[in-house]
């Protein structure tokens, strides 16, 4: 029986393998560094488990390293090899959520909404439902949205 992807790690490395791109993994201060300085580009950390944003923390320069490790890792209560995920922080406008029910392997989105987040922690403060899109916005979001949930749900997780 498939339970989902509450430890996100599971599925960020599905999509990382699907992908072929590797996915950075926070084991230890330097890590954090590499990527900052690598990418040139601020950088989220977060927790492999939870959800609704739980403990994400932005990283923008080397001098908040030490505030967001404290952030991300206060309760998570998953993290067992101290392992946490760092992705480059992409500020591109709206953020989106696509709600989707599976009933009996068939996958049908509910709605898309737009996320109002508080900063710099991620907060969902709100949703605005339904997300105001154009029709063909709404038609590719919903075909990626099936198409990932079927090659979850074809996985061996």
């Amino acid at each position: 029986m498939f339970l989902g992807f509450k430890n996100e790690i599971n599925l960020l490395f599905f999509i990382y393998e699907s992908s072929f791109q590797p996915l950075p993994h926070y084991n230890s201060r330097e890590d954090i560094v590499s990527c900052l300085e690598e990418w040139q580009t601020p950088v989220i950390l977060k927790p492999v488990s939870g959800q609704g944003s739980l403990n994400i923390s932005i990283i923008r320069s080397f001098e908040q390293i030490e505030d967001a490790l404290r952030h991300s890792i206060q309760q998570d209560e998953y993290i067992l090899d101290g392992t946490l995920v760092i992705e480059e922080y992409i500020d591109d406008g709206e953020e989106y959520s696509v709600e989707v029910l599976t009933t009996n392997g068939r996958h049908e989105v509910l709605a898309i909404t737009t996320k109002e987040v508080v900063m710099p922690y991620f907060i969902e403060a709100g949703h605005l439902l339904p997300a105001p899109l154009i029709m063909i916005l709404i038609i590719n979001i919903y075909s990626v949205a099936i198409t990932t949930k079927n090659a979850i749900a074809n996985a061996s997780i």
